[in-house]
């Protein structure tokens, strides 16, 4: 199935991919828009879509601050990685490997996504700068 059916499928209208990312997840997308339609908030944050590989990865060296194993059943489980003054938050994991006060490296896998359910597939990432939201695709790394 290609990624413009899957998004489809996912009711992820309207949408837009850009080119393919290597963290924080390898071989995903970003899609604008998110799931249903709706944001449950506006943290400047971005939906992220994996295509193949599920690991979820830290997209810079910090230390895991909190872990929240499914607080939330629409938003799934969390990972909130500090680095200085920067807060990357990680929501929407199905299975999270990583442990508060662990020091991150960058690259290093947090969590995984279950393919069991396409309508919950997709991975929210945001980033604050003291504690302001600031884009996050700025943040993302993408493949060569």
């Amino acid at each position: 199935m290609n990624i413009k059916t899957l998004c489809l499928i996912i009711n992820l209208i309207p949408f837009q991919i850009k080119k393919m990312i290597k963290f924080p997840l390898n071989n995903g997308v970003i899609i604008k828009g998110s799931p249903n339609g709706c944001r449950l908030y506006d943290y400047k944050g971005i939906t992220l879509l994996p295509l193949d590989d599920l690991s979820i990865k830290s997209c810079s060296k910090g230390t895991v601050i909190l872990v929240s194993k499914n607080s939330d059943p629409v938003v799934g489980s969390s990972v909130v990685i500090k680095s200085d003054s920067i807060f990357y938050y990680y929501s929407g994991l199905d299975t999270i490997v990583a442990l508060k006060n662990q020091v991150i490296d960058k690259g290093a896998i947090i969590g995984m996504k279950d393919k069991k359910n396409i309508y919950k597939e997709t991975i929210y990432f945001s980033v604050t700068i003291k504690n302001k939201p600031v884009d996050a695709e700025k943040y993302v790394i993408y493949n060569k």
